[in-house]
């Protein structure tokens, strides 16, 4: 037998209102906060800029390190191949082109080819190295302070 719970339409009304107002907080909370991210990100992102021209500056160093922490530079590239390119590929590695190149929106670069990249003796490698396009990406990241031993280099 199902029991059934009886309140007054006041308690019930209320109720309502209450979980209303709690939502309306929750979500000027959320706005708040994005706001908020949305300032420091920007605020970040001239910090992380500031701290890649540091980096390319004559000393070319890829760390810098304080008592309050560290900054780093990381550098990533990505490969590419120009579509214009892969008939000489192709030809070049044959029926092996997928052992070289991945094909997708764009052409791919593997690491047996990026190895061939740099073989100077390869009998094709003009075409290899004017075939593949190499993106160089470098973000600034920031550590918390290491130990006490850590060596202090100002730029």
């Amino acid at each position: 037998m199902a029991k059934s719970k009886k309140e007054t339409a006041a308690a019930r009304y209320s109720r309502k209102e209450s979980e209303e107002k709690y939502l309306e907080n929750r979500i000027t909370e959320a706005l708040s906060l994005d706001a908020k991210i949305k300032e420091l990100r920007a605020k970040l992102d001239a910090i992380k800029a500031e701290f890649l021209e540091r980096f390319k500056s004559p000393a070319s160093v890829d760390t810098i390190v304080t008592p309050a922490g560290a900054a780093v530079l990381k550098t990533t590239n990505s490969y590419r191949v120009e579509p214009e390119a892969i008939p000489d590929l192709m030809r070049i590695f044959k029926e092996n082109i997928g052992d070289y190149v991945t094909e997708k929106v764009t052409y791919g670069v593997t690491a047996a080819l990026r190895k061939k990249l740099s073989d100077a003796d390869y009998k094709h490698a003009d075409i290899i190295r004017n075939a593949v396009i190499i993106t160089t990406t470098q973000t600034v990241e920031f550590k918390p302070p290491m130990d006490a031993k850590a060596k202090i280099v100002t730029v």
